[in-house]
């Protein structure tokens, strides 16, 4: 198991890759960090700005969900070419702890949404200079994710 509390990653100017149809699921932890060291450029508008450390999906058939987690940073990152629904799964347990009396409205969104990267019940969030380009459906999702 990779994800385990009190762990910084750092991903090095470049792309790394998340493979097809996966969920990179990183659930029930303390203190996690990503951290992109690549350098700040001008994105696809004069606008945006993009890291040039690159987490890339192999097809637009992965995400990133961090779920039941406190202190998550994600920092100096782009996200790539991602974006897909929840496991079901992944959904029914966060749904039959969590939402039981909240909005429907959220639990439509993450069920029949292709979604890049998500918060879900995650306290102390930070996001710092992240990019999210070219995926399909949402780009970020956060449902009781707070700072």
């Amino acid at each position: 198991r990779y994800f385990v509390s009190d762990t910084i990653f750092y991903f090095l100017e470049g792309t790394h890759f998340i493979q097809s149809e996966q969920t990179l699921l990183i659930t029930s932890v303390i203190n996690i960090t990503f951290l992109g060291l690549g350098r700040q450029t001008l994105g696809f508008h004069e606008t945006v700005t993009q890291s040039t450390a690159i987490l890339q999906c192999e097809s637009p058939t992965s995400n990133i969900v961090f779920m039941f987690s406190i202190s998550v940073t994600i920092s100096s990152l782009t996200i790539t070419n991602c974006g897909r629904m929840l496991p079901d799964e992944l959904y029914l347990t966060w749904y039959q702890q969590f939402l039981l009396n909240e909005s429907s409205i959220a639990s439509s969104l993450l069920y029949y949404s292709n979604i890049t990267l998500a918060a879900l019940e995650v306290f102390d969030l930070n996001i710092h200079q992240l990019s999210i380009q070219n995926g399909s459906g949402y780009g970020f999702a956060a449902i009781n994710a707070h700072h």
